[in-house]
């Protein structure tokens, strides 16, 4: 199993986390979103926004269980929520799943860990979305978590389409081929969330 590793990702120069929310809430015609930044550094902060407004506080955010537990509080600060219990839902947008994940998948420790171990195709981001949906596995255990793949959007390529003009032994031994990044809309995480 998998630990936090990407803990130490704030000793290289200009990176930070950034964990980010969209809260969806189909009574509200407002955008809710909440975002930690800067995780793990000195100074880091917590910016959530609530019916237009925007609250931004300076907070120390060691790592993503913070961020979320942080979350969940801002959640009933805002009257956004009465109890996190009321989440019945989690979508995690990541960014590498490699050959692995064709379509979303439901959030079980055998997704979380296929999560982790594709940390080769996106270092700075795949363990720090894994470790973000541990704490939301453990503060939220009956909320149904659904991960959405940027890769997916180039699975049903042909070969022909996704193999780079690079010698067919990279893709062998690295997995090097074409996967695009794919910007999907909020709502097909909605259309997710309500199968479960």
């Amino acid at each position: 199993m998998y630990g936090n590793e990407c803990k130490g990702l704030h000793e290289l120069d200009n990176v930070f986390i950034k964990v980010s929310v969209n809260i969806i809430d189909a009574t509200s015609r407002h955008k809710n979103k909440g975002m930690a930044d800067r995780v793990g550094l000195d100074d880091s902060s917590f910016t959530i926004k609530v019916n237009g407004e925007k609250h931004q506080e300076k907070i120390a955010i060691p790592n993503s269980e913070t961020a979320v537990t942080i979350l969940l509080k801002k959640l009933k600060k805002y009257n956004l929520i009465d109890d996190p219990k009321e989440i019945i839902g989690i979508g995690h947008r990541i960014v590498a799943g490699g050959e692995e994940f064709k379509d979303s998948a439901l959030v079980d420790q055998e997704t979380l860990q296929k999560i982790y171990d594709l940390k080769q195709y996106a270092p700075l981001h795949n363990a720090v979305e894994a470790d973000v949906i541990k704490a939301f596995m453990k503060f939220l255990p009956d909320a149904a978590e659904v991960a959405v793949f940027d890769t997916s959007f180039h699975q049903s390529l042909d070969p022909v389409h996704y193999l780079y003009s690079l010698p067919y032994k990279y893709y062998e031994k690295y997995g090097a081929r074409k996967y695009g990044a794919h910007v999907f809309p909020s709502d097909i995480l909605v259309k997710k969330l309500r199968k479960f």
